[in-house]
């Protein structure tokens, strides 16, 4: 059983940006899982316009920041921009997808070792779910698919965690970004393992 944290109302909130409803569902169903869901606040932003103003995301009274993005077209140059402008910041973690936040969802069930467009990762995972449409019955509708399949988002979200993290390249970001074999069309992403570790620990705090 997960345990509850300890003084509450003690701790300051931790902010979690996201450009996707998609993240923000997966990310609830997380904080309910481990109760924790009064130490976390999600937003959802527009990555439009995003590089040189994400200072303007770092309000005061907040613990840690996390900015969770897809790279999609973002090229090498601007996602180390990014990662500068968040490390200046200080207690804001930039949490990267490549190509998408889906490459992460499919790294819940299967070996992510090369690069899926987000059409071939939606199409995987429709297959995965039998869903008709993935992008109009899951990423839209996070509630819908739940209904439908019932105790799979628990493995999704929780059990199969550990399997996400083997399953798909997760090195440090700066190491990513900056080598020469870093971040291309033949290789997928995600450090979202750095902001789940934060939430399990919080929980058990």
């Amino acid at each position: 059983m997960v345990r509850k944290s300890k003084n509450l109302t003690q701790q300051k909130k931790n902010i979690i940006y996201v450009c996707g409803v998609t993240e923000q569902s997966y990310l609830r169903k997380l904080l309910n899982y481990y109760n924790v869901t009064n130490l976390f606040e999600i937003k959802v932003i527009t990555d439009q316009g995003l590089l040189g103003n994400v200072k303007k995301y770092k309000i005061d009274n907040y613990n840690k920041y996390f900015l969770v993005i897809d790279q999609d077209d973002k090229t090498i140059s601007e996602l180390q921009k990014l990662k500068h402008e968040c490390s200046k910041l200080g207690d804001f973690k930039l949490i990267l997808n490549s190509e998408c936040f889906e490459a992460w969802l499919l790294a819940h069930f299967q070996q992510v070792d090369t690069h899926f467009s987000r059409n071939i990762l939606f199409a995987k995972l429709q297959s995965l779910f039998n869903v008709d449409n993935y992008s109009t019955t899951f990423k839209t509708d996070w509630g819908k698919l739940n209904n439908t399949l019932g105790s799979i988002i628990n493995e999704l979200v929780v059990n199969n965690y550990h399997a996400a993290c083997d399953n798909i390249e997760h090195k440090d970001l700066n190491d990513m970004l900056n080598s020469s074999n870093s971040i291309t069309t033949s290789q997928s992403y995600s450090n979202m393992n750095i902001l789940v570790d934060f939430i399990i620990k919080s929980a058990n705090s």
